[in-house]
């Protein structure tokens, strides 16, 4: 009974197209942004995990005075990483938005090749995604 039923409910006439799934890096940039973005996750989990590492061992020392030394260089060493860090990451997204990007993966979209012979970006390179227009300088004559 089930066999007739599945047999004429088959269409041969209709044609789907079968689309691949789209992975997560469409492109470089986007990649580049993840693998930045993974990076610094598991960096700022390290740092707390050596906070919680030396605030254990201080807190264990019992009163030790080598313990609790090392214990509390480890928490200095954790809490100068991630200054080290915040500030990195704070100075790449100034960077970026005062060259005008938004992120990585709008800069690495708006890479274009260089004309050999002068020495100049294309003429199509010199317009930003905010449709202002940049200008290049050539201060070495």
């Amino acid at each position: 009974m089930l066999e007739i039923i599945a047999a004429t409910t088959t269409v041969s006439n209709i044609k789907t197209p079968v689309v691949p799934p789209q992975a997560f890096a469409t492109d470089l940039g986007t990649l580049i942004n993840f693998g930045l973005q993974v990076t610094i996750g598991i960096a700022v989990l390290a740092v707390f995990a050596s906070l919680i590492i030396g605030g254990v061992s201080w807190i264990i020392s019992g009163g030790d005075k080598a313990k609790t030394e090392k214990a509390r260089d480890r928490i200095v060493a954790a809490i100068v990483g991630l200054v080290i860090l915040v500030a990195s990451y704070a100075i790449l997204l100034l960077l970026l938005h005062l060259l005008g990007y938004s992120s990585i993966n709008d800069v690495i979209n708006h890479i274009q090749p260089i004309n050999s012979a002068t020495g100049t970006a294309t003429p199509s390179a010199s317009i930003n995604p905010s449709g202002t227009t940049l200008r290049q300088q050539n201060l070495v004559k």
